[in-house]
């Protein structure tokens, strides 16, 4: 049974976090054998596992409005694999950063706050923001943290423009940090 805590004045928040609960993913919990079994169905080289990966545990959340914390379920402090979601926490980090002024130009290049060397070649040094957000870079895999303290990862083939263009698979790391801000999942 997982342990839900509602603050007092949202208890309608139940409802949807039980559905949460009992719909949660049917994907192998041995997330390693899951991608050696092909849950993706990627195609070879994108389905290629770079790093370490842990079995994933039991559903976990929480609901935060204007900085209060309305509900949590499960265990809210342990960091978890996640996958497609993580694009999600990009993007509202991104506005986070875009309005704090940390990424003052989202159609600058990333180059511009990033100086890690992963985007010094030919083929990453044009990738904007707004590329990496919208999964149109075709930026070389690279991983890094911006001086911001933003810490990002893009997996893709080639840069734009270049022969033999595909779609690009941005994840970020789920301790991104955004100045002061981080999220975990």
């Amino acid at each position: 049974m997982t342990d839900i805590t509602i603050a007092k004045g949202h208890e309608a928040l139940e409802p949807a976090i039980r559905f949460a609960l009992d719909n949660e993913s049917t994907m192998n919990r041995d997330i390693a054998q899951a991608l050696e079994d092909g849950h993706f169905a990627e195609p070879w080289p994108i389905r290629q596992t770079i790093g370490p990966v842990k079995p994933r545990e039991n559903p976990s959340g929480m609901i935060i409005q204007h900085g209060e914390t309305l509900a949590t379920w499960g265990d809210i402090d342990r960091v978890d694999m996640t996958f497609s979601i993580s694009k999600s926490y990009l993007a509202l980090l991104a506005g986070i950063a875009v309005d704090d002024g940390l990424i003052p130009d989202i159609h600058a290049p990333v180059r511009d706050l990033v100086d890690d060397g992963g985007f010094d070649s030919d083929q990453n040094q044009a990738i904007t923001w707004a590329q990496m957000l919208q999964l149109t870079s075709e930026g070389k895999a690279r991983s890094g943290t911006s001086r911001t303290g933003l810490t990002i990862t893009e997996t893709s083939a080639l840069a734009p423009g270049w022969p033999g263009k595909r779609a690009s698979n941005a994840r970020c790391n789920p301790l991104a940090r955004i100045g002061n801000t981080t999220t975990s999942a």
